[in-house]
């Protein structure tokens, strides 16, 4: 009776839990030793035995080990609502510290730099080597550099300006807009150009020196 008392208590904290983010066995383990004053180790049995379960019923989708999203029934059969959200902020986020951003043509597109919508989002990960599931709409780039909360927003300004050359820029002055981005993310100019000479080529370095010290038009 003990065992169903914990297998409840898991299934309230699963459905308490918002469907557009992952469940991971370490995170229900550590929801149950508080709660229910369990011992790690007979924790994770218990986790392991329920998510298993709810895995095999349908309820659950395991996509990589530990790892588990919510499941909805549909006429087209099952779907995971909010997956690509979910497999984002585990790239961009660990618990609430940055380790990754939106990049390539999904952020000049966001940028309104490029009018094509890409079908996937492009993110730059400490995470780069993380495989994905099969069906996901997201790109892992690998960083500049390891990703922090400190210099994210440097290495995606300098992403946008060495990914100019690479895809169909369709406005007659990214710089200015790339200028404004600088403007708006509070970025130091000199910090900029410094992480654009240890990081990046000639051609890049001239042009972050032009676009970071230039003059709006």
């Amino acid at each position: 009776m003990a065992n169903k008392g914990y297998g409840n208590a898991i299934g309230k904290y699963i459905n308490d839990q918002n469907a557009d983010f992952p469940i991971t066995t370490n995170k229900v383990c550590e929801f149950l030793t508080k709660t229910q004053g369990l011992e790690p180790k007979a924790a994770r049995k218990l986790v392991n035995v329920k998510l298993k379960r709810l895995n095999d019923s349908g309820q659950l989708a395991r996509t990589e080990k530990g790892v588990y999203y919510k499941v909805r029934q549909t006429l087209f059969g099952p779907y995971i609502p909010g997956q690509d959200i979910a497999i984002g902020r585990q790239l961009m986020y660990d618990d609430d510290n940055v380790i990754g951003y939106e990049t390539g043509p999904s952020l000049l597109n966001r940028l309104g730099m490029v009018s094509i919508m890409p079908k996937d989002k492009y993110i730059a990960t400490n995470r780069y080597r993380k495989r994905l599931p099969a069906k996901t709409k997201i790109r892992i780039c690998h960083p500049l550099t390891e990703v922090t909360e400190g210099n994210y927003k440097y290495l995606q300004v300098l992403d946008a300006i060495r990914e100019m050359d690479k895809y169909p820029i369709d406005v007659l002055n990214p710089e200015q807009i790339l200028r404004r981005v600088i403007e708006e993310f509070g970025l130091v100019k000199e910090e900029l150009i410094w992480l654009a000479r240890k990081y990046c080529n000639e051609k890049v370095v001239i042009r972050t020196v032009d676009i970071a010290l230039g003059e709006f038009e």
